[in-house]
């Protein structure tokens, strides 16, 4: 089934801590202002505008299966389905850590253990505006996206799973309580940098505008 995984803008506050789920007051380093601008007319535009093709594309896999043959981060892998097709998945439901903040290579890492090489199941949600098919990921019968959070190397995706099944919230939010209990992971620290916050902070405070929400470049200037 494919459940609404859309775009629209929330002021929600954070389901356990009552918290604002943007601080952006919260900065870790910042861009010029023409790197900025750079960066978003490079990444923003092309990703809207190829989106409108991707869809078409892989769409029509409604839950594709194939072997995965990359890695790119901790809640980003791509298969290899029939035909040869190349699909690039993004795990539904979480944010994991990107590259160049703390644990991103270690939640990538433990990702890899887990999916490379192996033949994965796709439960698709949606198509992003990346173009990459949005959804749970299941290798032998694991839900590798649950598996992320329960380690402490993803969050729970506040902005977007709103739209899970109550069944699929509980459960996640009920992992993400437990490791960071047990200080697992990320939760090591006192407070951690939610993902979406880090990618906001890193761009200067007068261009965040640029960004839409959700805006998931992998990490400022990767691939």
């Amino acid at each position: 089934m494919i459940y609404e995984y859309r775009d629209r803008f929330s002021d929600r506050r954070h389901p356990e801590s009552g918290a604002g789920l943007l601080n952006p007051h919260q900065s870790l380093r910042s861009l010029d202002c023409v790197a900025a601008l750079q960066y978003s007319l490079r990444y923003r535009l092309p990703g809207f505008l190829g989106c409108i093709v991707d869809r078409r594309v892989t769409a029509a896999v409604a839950e594709p299966t194939g072997q995965v043959i990359r890695v790119s981060d901790g809640d980003t892998i791509t298969i290899l389905a029939s035909g040869s097709q190349q699909i690039r998945i993004r795990l539904a439901w979480i944010d994991a850590p990107e590259r160049g903040q703390a644990f991103g290579n270690v939640s990538r890492a433990a990702l890899a253990v887990l999916v490379a090489g192996k033949t994965v199941q796709v439960e698709q949600v949606d198509v992003d505006r990346y173009g990459r098919t949005v959804g749970t990921v299941f290798v032998d019968g694991t839900d590798a996206c649950l598996a992320q959070v329960k380690a402490g190397l993803a969050w729970v995706y506040d902005h977007y799973v709103v739209n899970a099944p109550a069944a699929i919230q509980s459960q996640y939010y009920e992992a993400q309580k437990e490791a960071r209990s047990a200080r697992a992971g990320l939760w090591i620290e006192s407070n951690p940098t939610a993902p979406w916050v880090f990618r906001r902070a890193a761009l200067a405070p007068g261009l965040v505008f640029f960004l839409p929400t959700g805006f998931e470049p992998h990490d400022i200037g990767g691939t």
